[in-house]
């Protein structure tokens, strides 16, 4: 089942139990529709990645400059508990080292970062921090 379906059942879902959850889904699928119709296909499961990375990072500035203890606060932050239950699992940095030690090992010359960081997202699009990554690849290419 593709993403956006997976999200449409869990709206529907929310809206049985009438859970708090029903406007940020709602909203979500919104977005998603409205990208749909720019683009004339139905969202692949990367553009809906980004849209919730998106709507993640816009949350995480609401909890940065809301106080804590604040209405504003909380709601975010059960919202983005929310919306992270629809990204894959990510990679953790001893998970990321390996990943990165298998696409620098495959040739006998060392690769460059823009070959192993198009490497990396071709096998593992949204399954790992970018800045990490960078990093990552920085030290093991010195």
């Amino acid at each position: 089942m593709s993403l956006i379906k997976t999200i449409k059942a869990a709206q529907l879902q929310a809206r049985k139990d009438r859970s708090f959850s029903v406007p940020v889904l709602t909203t979500l699928i919104g977005e998603l529709d409205t990208e749909s119709k720019k683009t004339g296909h139905e969202p692949t499961d990367a553009e809906t990645v980004a849209l919730i990375k998106k709507f993640i990072k816009n949350l995480d500035e609401v909890i940065k400059v809301s106080t804590v203890g604040s209405s504003a606060h909380g709601a975010s932050l059960a919202e983005r508990g929310v919306l992270e239950q629809f990204l894959p699992k990510q990679l953790s940095e001893a998970e990321l080292k390996i990943v990165l030690a298998d696409i620098i090992d495959v040739g006998e010359q060392k690769p460059n970062m823009g070959q192993v960081m198009k490497d990396l997202k071709s096998k593992y699009d949204g399954q790992y921090d970018g800045a990490l990554a960078s990093k990552l690849i920085k030290e093991m290419l010195a």
